[in-house]
């Protein structure tokens, strides 16, 4: 909820601050904490990242899983890989009044779901986040 209004403004400096302090409270309070928590504009473009790149851009746009996001408001999940290492992503979009006006992306490294929670990539891949 915090994100929806400076997103819906475009306020990105605002939108990183809120990513840099939900950052700090997962890795004091939950045993498995994200790589990184990404919100994308609502041209699929990276505006804040947590932790921070600075004014680093990743375009979206084209990834399949940001279009189901984008196109039929619906999570989505995928495996990717960042330099190098596989990681696995969740997709959400940020809707005001049916619209989507950007969307949130956790993104947890491969071997943490596999190791920790015992979570294959087949079966991250099969899990229905729209129930």
């Amino acid at each position: 909820p915090q994100l929806m209004e400076p997103a819906a403004r475009q306020d990105w400096p605002a939108v990183e601050a809120i990513l840099q302090a939900a950052y700090k409270n997962m890795q004091k309070e939950t045993k498995l904490v994200t790589e990184m928590i990404v919100v994308l504009d609502r041209n699929g473009i990276t505006r804040a990242r947590a932790p921070s790149i600075g004014e680093r851009r990743f375009d979206f746009s084209n990834y399949a899983p940001a279009k189901i996001v984008f196109t039929q408001k619906r999570k989505a999940q995928a495996t990717l890989y960042f330099k190098g290492t596989k990681i696995f992503m969740v997709l959400a979009p940020l809707l005001q009044k049916d619209n989507v006006i950007g969307a949130v992306a956790l993104v947890f490294p491969a071997n943490a779901l596999e190791k920790q929670w015992h979570v294959s990539e087949k079966e991250f891949l099969s899990i229905d986040l729209n129930q």
